[in-house]
C-alpha cells in the first residue's frame, strides 16, 4: 500500500529522516510511537505530500508527485488533535459535506454519505447542532468522521483522539477496527499514548528518525527493554499480562480488561 524508499528530509540543519525505508502493507492498522522529535508526525506529513523531500513515496503503486498528488490525497483521510481549528462549515452537517463537495459529489450521494456516517457514529442528533457548541470530544469525532466519509482506503491520525473522552475514544476505535477488517482500509495512527496500541494490529516505533522497532503488536510489546529505550513504557494490560503470564496464571498475553477478568475468574 504505502512504501517509503531512501527519503531524506530535515528542517534547517536538522536531519530527520536520512536514507529512511519503510513499507506499509494494505488493510494495516499501525500506532506509530517514539519519543518527541523522532519524526511522527513528520512521517505522516511526508505521505500527504505536505513537504519536500529526497527519495520516493509510492501510495497504491502510484509515485508521490504533482502529476499524482490529487489522485492520492482523495484515497487518504486524516485528522489531527487541532482538526477543529480547520472547520469550515457552521454545523456538524455542512461540515460533514465539504470534503464530498470538494470531490464533486452530487447533492443527493452527499445526503447519503452524511446520514451514512452519522448513523455509523451514532451522532445523527448532532447533524444540526452548531460546531461551536460541541465539546472537545464530540469536535474530535466530528473530525475523524469527516475523514472518513468519502470512504479512503488509508486514514491517517495524528494525536486525533487528544481531548477525547474515554467512552468516544473506545467507540471511535471500535468503529475503525470495523472497518480495517470489513473493508480493509488502513489506519495509520500516531499517538504519545501507547495504551492506544492494544487497539491495532502492529507497531511502528520511531527513534532519532530510524525505524527502531516494527512488527506485530504482540511481538513488539514482548521488548520491555527495548521500549524503555524509546522513553517507552508497556501499557498497562501488556504490564500485568506479562506478569500474571511469569507466575503461571496467563498462557498468552490479554490486552483487554473484560477478558482478563473473564479469565482469571474460571
Amino acid at each position: 500500500m504505502i512504501t517509503l524508499k531512501d527519503i531524506n528530509f530535515g528542517y534547517g540543519e536538522q536531519a530527520i529522516f536520512q536514507k529512511f525505508n519503510l513499507s506499509i502493507k494494505e488493510g494495516t492498522f499501525l500506532t506509530v510511537l517514539g519519543p518527541s522529535g523522532s519524526g511522527k508526525t513528520t512521517l505522516l506529513q511526508l505521505l500527504l505530500g505536505m513537504k519536500q523531500y529526497e527519495g520516493q513515496i509510492t501510495i497504491q503503486n502510484e509515485l508521490l508527485n504533482e502529476e499524482h498528488k490529487r489522485e492520492i490525497s482523495s484515497m487518504i483521510g486524516f485528522a489531527c488533535s487541532d482538526s477543529s481549528q480547520y472547520f469550515t462549515g457552521n454545523t456538524v452537517a455542512s461540515e460533514l459535506a465539504f470534503i464530498l463537495e470538494n470531490l464533486c459529489y452530487s447533492t443527493k450521494e452527499i445526503k447519503e454519505r452524511i446520514h451514512e456516517i452519522a448513523d455509523l457514529f451514532d451522532m445523527e442528533d448532532l447533524l444540526e447542532a452548531s460546531l461551536q457548541s460541541l465539546n472537545c470530544s464530540e469536535k474530535q469525532m466530528v473530525a475523524i468522521a469527516a475523514a472518513l466519509i468519502h470512504h479512503p482506503k488509508i486514514i491517517l491520525l495524528d494525536e486525533a483522539f487528544y481531548g477525547m473522552n474515554a467512552y468516544d475514544v473506545e467507540k471511535v476505535f471500535r468503529i475503525l477496527k470495523k472497518l480495517n477488517r470489513e473493508q480493509d482500509l488502513t489506519v495509520i495512527c500516531v499517538t504519545s499514548n501507547i495504551e492506544y496500541s492494544l487497539y491495532g494490529k502492529e507497531i511502528l516505533v520511531l527513534k532519532n528518525g530510524m525505524v527502531f522497532l516494527y512488527g506485530k503488536k504482540e511481538e513488539i510489546l514482548q521488548e520491555e527493554k527495548k521500549l524503555k529505550q524509546a522513553s517507552l513504557e508497556l501499557p498497562f494490560m501488556a504490564d500485568l499480562s506479562h506478569k500474571l503470564s511469569y507466575y503461571g496464571l496467563v498462557e498468552k498475553p490479554i490486552y483487554h480488561m473484560n477478558r482478563m477478568v473473564s479469565h482469571l475468574w474460571k
